[in-house]
């Protein structure tokens, strides 16, 4: 498994989400750059075939916003998080519609204050929408 990481490492999400889960499970972390960048994120999980993404709301978004997004293979793609911040559910459909994870078995979306702690609350993507 190899986990495209953008999130920053100094925050719970990147250290305990994720560096600290992703090697701790035995698997590969992708850092696709310095700082967050979509064009980065996207190129880095075609070249290395990323099996997961993680990333806030807005990263998606911002993913998802870039021209050029239909010619990204990112059909290697099988899980992710989505977490660091509240998702609006149009925002989770928006995704889903333009099947950023139409292919994926799961993703999950995390609850927490992430200055003090870990997520309190996944839900699986595979659930109903209502929150």
């Amino acid at each position: 498994m190899q986990v495209c990481l953008p999130v920053p490492l100094f925050h719970c999400f990147g250290c305990v989400l994720g560096a600290l889960a992703i090697t701790s499970h035995g698997a590969c972390i992708v850092l696709p750059g310095e700082g967050f960048d979509p064009q980065q994120t996207l190129e880095a999980v075609q070249q290395e075939h990323c099996t997961a993404l993680y990333g806030v709301p807005t990263m998606f978004i911002a993913e998802l916003a870039l021209p050029e997004f239909d010619q990204y293979d990112l059909s290697s793609l099988r899980k992710g998080i989505m977490a660091g911040s509240p998702c609006p559910q149009e925002i989770m459909e928006k995704v889903e519609a333009i099947s950023l994870i139409a292919h994926m078995d799961i993703i999950l979306l995390s609850v927490a204050v992430y200055s003090c702690l870990p997520p309190l609350l996944h839900t699986c993507f595979c659930q109903e929408h209502e929150f």
